[in-house]
């Protein structure tokens, strides 16, 4: 019996263990800014953008061994999402209705001035143009459908921010925000807001046409499995979530979606959330946004200019 409960204890421990990184390295750069999202290529060049809310917007390029770096102070006011779109393009949003464009890795950024000066976190390509999101300090959120003129053609307003909004499939979107899950079925021209039991709703992916994720900012994490129609807790067992802890939803391929989080944790499954295993780094900085190289190895970016590389 005692051999029993003993086999039993190391199960638990085996489950429960942290999962420890093969490759770990956090790079020195010439910034203290917040670094919001980035973006690998398929040649491995890097684009990351960050800066603060209303004094700077900040773009770091630099190649896969993050040896040859340029750091360009291309706006007066921070930018937050990055998006590669269809054309192999880059596209900045950000405070006062800032969007810039970048056809190449090598060109410089254009600037493109949006009727509506209001913060802008999101961005997503849609077949007729972009679908930008934002809000500001809990008080009001709104959504835009952007025509390929970078032209507002639909402004809709909410009484509460908008975090992020998501493609599922043909014309059905969904949006997250504080304390709001929106869905539409018809290109995002109207919302319809869903039941749920409130957080501050920071990000979303679907994996495919039934299946996504929500994370809130308060360690929430719901999951659909009838393309955003209905929405339920996860069963899964995360380690280590709760107040202040989730960040931002990333899926890297169809069974690996990473969470980012706040003081150097990420959260990572690679059987289509299933399970989660917790990754403590060994640093103190929030994790803003995660990409993977062609060699295998992560690219992180987070608050107070820190990237790091790692490998699990």
């Amino acid at each position: 019996m005692r051999f029993i409960l003993y086999l039993l204890s190391l199960t638990f421990l085996a489950c429960s263990k942290e999962e420890t990184p093969v490759f770990y390295k956090a790079y020195n750069l010439p910034t203290s800014d917040i670094l919001h999202a980035i973006d690998i290529d398929e040649n491995n060049y890097i684009t990351i953008i960050g800066g603060y809310v209303w004094s700077r917007g900040i773009s770091l390029q630099c190649d896969g061994d993050l040896t040859k770096l340029t750091l360009d102070s291309f706006s007066n006011k921070g930018q937050f999402d990055l998006l590669r779109t269809k054309n192999n393009e880059l596209i900045s949003v950000g405070t006062e209705g800032q969007l810039f464009q970048k056809p190449s890795f090598s060109a410089p950024w254009t600037f493109h001035r949006l009727k509506n000066w209001d913060i802008l976190h999101h961005i997503i390509e849609t077949e007729n143009g972009y679908l930008a999101s934002g809000g500001k300090s809990y008080e009001h959120g709104y959504i835009y459908l952007i025509n390929e003129q970078f032209m507002i053609d639909t402004a809709i307003y909410f009484g509460h921010e908008i975090s992020e909004v998501v493609h599922i499939t043909g014309q059905n979107y969904l949006s997250v925000g504080w304390g709001n899950i929106q869905r539409s079925s018809d290109g995002g021209k109207t919302w319809k807001l869903l039941p749920n039991e409130g957080d501050f709703y920071a990000s979303c992916v679907f994996t495919d046409s039934l299946n996504g994720w929500i994370i809130g900012y308060n360690g929430t994490l719901l999951i659909s499995t009838d393309g955003g129609e209905s929405w339920r807790k996860s069963k899964a067992k995360i380690s280590g979530n709760g107040y202040d802890s989730f960040r931002k939803l990333v899926k890297i391929n169809k069974n690996e979606i990473i969470i980012t989080g706040n003081k150097g944790k990420l959260w990572r499954t690679v059987d289509d959330g299933k399970s989660w295993q917790k990754i403590a780094l060994s640093t103190n900085k929030d994790i803003y946004d995660i990409a993977k190289k062609s060699d295998g190895n992560y690219i992180m970016v987070g608050n107070e200019g820190y990237v790091a590389e790692i490998r699990f």
